[in-house]
């Protein structure tokens, strides 16, 4: 059989079998076997209806542009039963929406195709157990006609099975339930979205993020001309006074303070002193230290049982997961992001990975910037190497280090880079969260709205979907004290 016509097959055999198990539970006499087996036959039914469910659904939401309503496909599955893949229409909705997942979907449905059958060759009434044979599915499926859109059994049912045998055909079925669960997931998470009213909290979230943006082009373009210039004159400015930044940060130096900066509600750079953790023991040199470490290098020395360097709380992967995503929405489209920001260009200050605290990251640019040629990068790439990190920061790994465990020959094309961060994700699903999974596919796939013909960062649409489905999601996540 084809793959569809496989679907087709389990399509039609989970209700029957459900009917049957049913009917057997009504009829059968045997007390012993249901008092030491009802539960795990109920179990066994629960896990065929899970099975239904999932199907159904997957249907559904690959049809769902379709002129069909949700009712009318359901109505659709059960008159069709078997045949319903010979519609083209609908067989290549449902490989469309699955994309590259299908062949993975088409193998889960064998598996329990393989334990539908197992099952059926215990359920004498359906089928002559002694001459049963796992291609005479569609058959039986045949031979069992509805009756007003119930199945109707002219023979005894019995379903002789032992519980060893009972358990494992319940724990088969719950894994490819889990497997179509994911795979339905990560489908969904590569739909694109449409375009939506935004929310009030998106609203401000964009705007804020614009100011800082056009102040950030202000300032590298302003420190450019400053350092090409070879007379310098003063002038009083007619505008408020103005704190020395530099002179706070040598003052919270010099007293062992911490400066926090941080961006209002009405998108205004502020700042605020505080104290270090008085259990830190901070060693003070007579010269401020310029070294830095790459957030590349902070994660390979995570990963060294040697190293005295703390690992990341979950907290505090939420706090630098969404820093890292909203500096990236407001440094786009200028000079300061050359390059994609990846965990090669993000930074740290050595000392701020010793504290408790959530080290700030931060990038570097040099002064006057050199006159050379870079090739420029898409917004897909862009949103590729955001997941890539938020991928990183997860697993407190790098992709240099996965791809060389998987024996993946890396390099810095966005194809092999891409390729490799899909393989990650796949097998990321069972230890992430459900909502940083979903934020981390669509970076990935770069499945947002959009009005232009191709993501652009010149796209409005663009940026609030980016802002709705990935940092908003990291800001409801993350400790307000670590925003």
């Amino acid at each position: 059989m084809s793959g569809f016509e496989v679907v087709g097959v389990v399509l039609g055999a989970i209700p029957l079998i459900i009917s049957a198990l049913d009917y057997y539970k009504v009829t059968s006499q045997r007390i012993k076997f249901m008092v030491k087996k009802e539960l795990l036959l109920n179990q066994l039914i629960q896990s065929l209806e899970e099975q239904k469910f999932y199907f159904q659904t997957d249907i559904c939401l690959a049809l769902k542009e379709t002129h069909l309503e949700e009712k009318q496909i359901i109505a659709l599955i059960d008159e069709r039963g078997l045949n319903l893949f010979q519609d083209p229409e609908i067989s290549d909705a449902l490989k469309e929406y699955l994309g590259e997942g299908f062949t993975l979907y088409l193998n889960a449905v064998a598996r329990c195709e393989h334990i539908l059958s197992d099952i059926v060759s215990n359920i004498s009434g359906l089928v002559a157990t002694s001459q049963w044979d796992t291609d005479d599915l569609p058959t039986i499926l045949q031979s069992q006609p509805k009756r007003n859109g119930r199945f109707e059994f002219t023979k005894r049912i019995k379903f002789s099975v032992g519980k060893e045998d009972l358990q494992r055909q319940i724990h088969d079925l719950d894994e490819s339930t889990k497997t179509l669960s994911r795979l339905r997931d990560q489908s969904i998470a590569r739909q694109n979205v449409t375009v939506q009213p935004i929310s009030r909290t998106i609203a401000k979230f964009t705007a804020a993020l614009n100011v800082v943006q056009s102040y950030a082009h202000r300032l590298l373009f302003l420190q450019t001309r400053s350092s090409a210039m070879n007379k310098s004159h003063s002038k009083s400015l007619k505008k408020p006074a103005i704190d020395d930044l530099c002179q706070s940060i040598h003052q919270a130096y010099e007293s062992s303070q911490s400066l926090n900066l941080y961006l209002s509600r009405c998108a205004k750079l502020c700042y605020s002193h505080g104290p270090v953790d008085p259990g830190i023991n901070m060693k003070i040199d007579d010269t401020p230290s310029h070294d830095t470490i790459t957030l590349k290098d902070a994660l390979f020395s995570m990963q060294d049982s040697k190293s005295t360097t703390p690992k990341w709380t979950i907290n505090q992967q939420m706090a630098l997961s969404f820093n890292i995503t909203s500096s990236m929405m407001q440094l786009h489209s200028t000079p300061w992001l050359a390059l994609p920001l990846t965990s090669s260009s993000v930074r740290f200050t050595p000392d701020s990975m010793k504290l408790k605290g959530t080290p700030q990251p931060f990038i570097v640019s040099a002064f006057p910037i050199p006159n050379q040629a870079t090739t420029p990068y898409t917004t897909k790439a862009s949103m590729l190497e955001l997941g890539i990190m938020l991928l990183e920061i997860w697993h407190l790994r790098s992709i240099d280090s996965y791809a060389s465990e998987r024996a993946l020959e890396m390099n810095n094309s966005y194809g092999t880079r891409y390729e490799i961060a899909r393989n990650w994700l796949s097998f990321s699903d069972d230890n992430m969260l459900p909502f940083y999974l979903e934020l981390v596919t669509r970076c990935i796939e770069c499945t947002f709205a959009t009005t232009s013909a191709t993501p652009d960062w010149g796209d409005l649409t663009f940026r609030r979907s980016v802002c709705e489905h990935v940092l908003k999601p990291l800001w409801e996540n993350c400790p307000q004290k670590l925003r």
